[in-house]
This record gives C-alpha cells, structure tokens and sequence, in this order.
C-alpha cells in the first residue's frame, strides 16, 4: 500500500475524543468544610437543582460576589479557578468553598444565610441556625490558627 493514501478509519478526528478524555483534576481542598456541614448548607440555599437561593440569573449570582467579596465567581475562561466542578451556580458556590480558605468560606456562608433569611419562603430556623454554627466554626478556626501561628512568632 503506497504511503500517501488515507486510512480513514485512523485519520479521521474522533468527534468523542473530548468524552473520554481525563478530566483536569479539582485543586487541592482548602477549606475544613465536613461534607456534612456542605449538605446542610445545601439544603438551606436550595442548590439542589444547581441554584443558589433567589439568584435567577448567573448576572446576579456575578453581582452579589463582586459587590460583597469582591470575587469573580464567573471569571474570564483563562481564570476561571471556580468552574472546575461545574458552570451552575450551585458547583460554582461548591467549588468555592473547596479551594477558598476558611476565613473567606465563612464571609460567603454568613451573607448567603442572610439572603436565605430575608427570602420570601422562611427557612427552617434549626437549619439557620446550625448553618450559622458552621460560619462560627469556621471563623473560630481561622483565630485558632492565627492564635498558634502569634504565639510561635512571640517565642
């Protein structure tokens, strides 16, 4: 067989090239988040359906962390660290609170409970209330560590 012929069973791009492909592992987890304490602020800010709360469109869900954080939860396609899990709101929000430290998982966590809370459907108020145990561990956490990390400099 000459050497310039097509073999088109091999030459061929696979159009399913991409489905079999290994996916880019997640960065390492950062946050001390239990995937028990994640579950129960699932469900107060309703994301099972990939939604977060009231935020109907993607423009708002953007909004609300640039104003308040000043995070880029929708970044541009060369740095976007929160769409490894996902483009929903919910896997953006889950991403997160993987890779971001605590002290910053607990500033979004309280101000989400804050916006569970004035929603027009109120929120079991065991469930607030053991989500905002989870924001005072967190913070509690943090002042721990910055604590032991003082006290090793002082010595």
């Amino acid at each position: 067989m000459p050497q310039d012929t097509l073999n088109v069973v091999t030459d061929l791009p696979n159009p399913f090239a991409d489905l079999f492909s290994t996916p880019e592992p997640e960065p390492p987890r950062v946050s001390s988040l239990t995937l028990g304490e994640e579950s129960r602020l699932e469900r107060l800010f309703g994301m099972s359906r990939g939604h977060v709360l009231g935020f109907a469109t993607i423009r708002s869900f953007q909004e609300f962390f640039a104003e308040r954080f000043e995070i880029s939860i929708y970044g541009n396609p060369d740095e976007d660290k929160y769409g490894f899990k996902g483009n929903s709101r919910a896997n953006r929000l889950r991403a997160l609170w993987h890779i971001e430290p605590d002290p910053v998982a607990a500033k979004v966590i309280a101000a989400l409970i804050d916006q569970a809370e004035q929603a027009e459907d109120a929120p079991d108020p065991d469930l607030v209330e053991d989500c905002r145990r989870i924001v005072s561990r967190l913070r509690r956490d943090e002042a721990s560590f910055d604590d032991l990390v003082g006290n090793y400099i002082r010595d």
